[in-house]
């Protein structure tokens, strides 16, 4: 079964919102906005909210990101840090060019776990893919 949670952070936020998809024990966390100095506490609260979950894997995708800056970023590496602490697998989907541009110039592209996406004609590419299932996925705001 698929099930999606969306949450909303105030505005104060800098409006970013995130999105859980899950299947099975496994996350998609959709990442839409901004991510900023204002809004990475409330990804960092999200996450921990799913260790105490029955889960086994946390994609968190960045390509609906508009912005994101070095705090961004910081919340990026800690999240692969609470998942090789709870032992979880842990990968990103890229984001659009100004997004990914930043894991490029840190040199993090390269040590962080970025999933190949497949484009229609089979290529790889840093297009973002859709979710397991995601037409049936139901939405609930938690």
């Amino acid at each position: 079964m698929i099930r999606a949670r969306v949450y909303v952070l105030p505005a104060w936020s800098g409006q970013l919102e995130i999105e859980d998809v899950v299947h099975e024990s496994q996350h998609i966390v959709r990442l839409s906005g901004e991510l900023d100095i204002a809004s990475a506490p409330g990804l960092g609260e999200a996450l921990l909210q799913l260790c105490v979950e029955d889960t086994h894997a946390i994609t968190v995708d960045l390509s609906n990101l508009e912005f994101m800056d070095s705090t961004g970023l910081y919340a990026i590496i800690s999240a692969s840090g609470l998942c090789q602490k709870e032992g979880y697998e842990f990968s990103l989907i890229q984001g659009p060019a100004p997004i990914r541009r930043l894991f490029e110039v840190t040199g993090l592209i390269d040590l962080l776990p970025f999933q190949p996406v497949r484009a229609a004609g089979g290529d790889s590419t840093l297009r973002p893919a859709m979710a397991i299932g995601e037409n049936r996925a139901q939405r609930r705001p938690i």
